[in-house]
């Protein structure tokens, strides 16, 4: 049985989504090989008996890594999954071809895309020469710029770990109501207002729950502004938050 090599540089902690979407991608097929490539200093074990790490990569020399890893994995028979795939990934994977890949070889899983004008004009050209490529979106509006670019493998696929969500909780019956912010404390993901809400229900005496991760990047580091707003949560004195470096919440 040909292996699954799912290539994740940044997987090093259970913190952010890489550790839970590679877990649920590996569950979905108990049945298959898995080989996982990590951060060198990756901590995390997924204790299946069909998955195997390979602790890889350094944070600096991540991209011509890639470069090496993908022509490497892609001279034997086995599939590669690259599961944060950006624009750089999807050149990287071309060039490590070095022609023209077949449907069913390679899937990348696309979870946002930050575009520019010379970005455009990557997708566009690749597309052309791989237009074959497996390539994933959990959302219509990256699906339709990558199926736009020529793609004729763009898929819609549903982030696996939010499927299992709705799968075990559709049954169940609404709880309290609470606010919940999951995810690395990053100030994209509004990570300021967060603490600026928390900030104002203390003040107005709400007795509403307060449940959010408080985790740093994939490095364990905060830009400035969130250390600011860390410190700030460490002042308030809201009886009914609950806060968690960790992804369990």
């Amino acid at each position: 049985m040909p292996t699954i090599h799912i290539v994740e540089p940044t997987l090093k902690t259970e913190i952010g989504h890489c550790f839970s979407f590679i877990q649920s991608v590996c569950h979905a097929g108990p049945d298959a090989q898995w080989m996982v490539w990590a951060n060198r200093s990756a901590t995390v074990s997924f204790a299946l008996p069909n998955v195997q790490m390979q602790r890889y990569f350094h944070r600096r020399l991540r991209r011509p890594q890639c470069l090496l890893l993908y022509r490497k994995l892609l001279r034997t028979g086995d599939k590669l999954f690259v599961s944060t795939a950006s624009t750089i990934d999807l050149l990287l994977v071309h060039w490590a071809a070095q022609g023209q890949l077949p449907a069913g070889r390679v899937y990348l899983y696309v979870h946002w895309l930050h575009l520019s004008d010379r970005k455009v004009r990557w997708l566009n050209t690749i597309a052309k020469l791989q237009p074959d490529l497996m390539v994933f979106g959990p959302v219509p509006s990256v699906v339709e710029v990558l199926a736009q670019a020529g793609f004729r493998q763009a898929r819609l696929v549903p982030y696996p770990a939010a499927v299992a969500a709705v799968a075990e909780t559709s049954s169940g019956s609404c709880g309290d109501p609470a606010v919940l912010y999951a995810g690395a404390a990053r100030q994209d993901k509004g990570i300021g207002h967060v603490v600026d809400l928390a900030e104002h229900m203390q003040r107005v005496g709400s007795t509403v729950p307060v449940r959010l991760q408080s985790a740093p990047n994939h490095h364990g580091e905060y830009d400035a502004l969130t250390a600011a707003d860390m410190q700030r949560l460490a002042g308030i004195r809201y009886p009914y938050l609950g806060k968690r470096r960790s992804n369990q919440l």
